[in-house]
């Protein structure tokens, strides 16, 4: 049995040994006949006059990878800049809403007037009855502008009172 495994092992290691060098010459054709499919393309552009279709591919790879550089390299600068003038937005909208204005003989932030101005606008037209609260006051009263959606009788208004409007 020992002898059989010490001429396997010897089998094995031979039959690997020509495998890889078998790989190896198999490789080292596939290159020299490249290299001499290159030669012979060449030599036969140059008598000829005419581009092969081979040369002809790798002359546009070569051109549209160098493209494709550029236009990467463009888009990271585009990037860039982007990203700042984002943070520069930002940082300008931040500044503008804390920036203190003089409101009313007093120093407050912009962002407090302009809520405060809202505020102050709409309870001026509630208690001046402007054109807006008259309307939404008048579909409020009117039941003609809504037509009841009856459901055992009653319309929604019935349903649903609202409780009445203190002006």
């Amino acid at each position: 049995m020992m002898t059989f495994l010490k001429a396997f092992r010897a089998i094995w290691m031979v039959v690997a040994s020509l495998l890889l060098v078998a790989s190896l010459a198999f490789n080292m054709f596939i290159m020299a006949g490249g290299a001499a499919l290159h030669l012979a393309s060449t030599a036969y552009e140059a008598v000829t006059g005419k581009t092969s279709v081979a040369t002809r591919h790798s002359t546009q790879t070569a051109a549209q990878n160098k493209d494709l550089a550029g236009q990467k390299k463009i888009n990271r600068k585009l990037q860039t800049r982007v990203a700042t003038l984002t943070d520069n937005i930002a940082l300008a909208q931040r500044n503008s809403a804390n920036r203190l204005v003089t409101h009313k003989g007093g120093r407050t932030s912009a962002s407090a007037v302009l809520s405060g101005r809202h505020i102050r606008d709409r309870a001026q037209a509630r208690s001046n009855g402007g054109p807006y609260f008259q309307q939404r006051s008048a579909s409020y009263q009117t039941p003609e502008t809504h037509p009841p959606q009856s459901r055992c009788g009653l319309s929604n208004r019935e349903r649903h009172p609202r409780p009445a409007r203190q002006v």
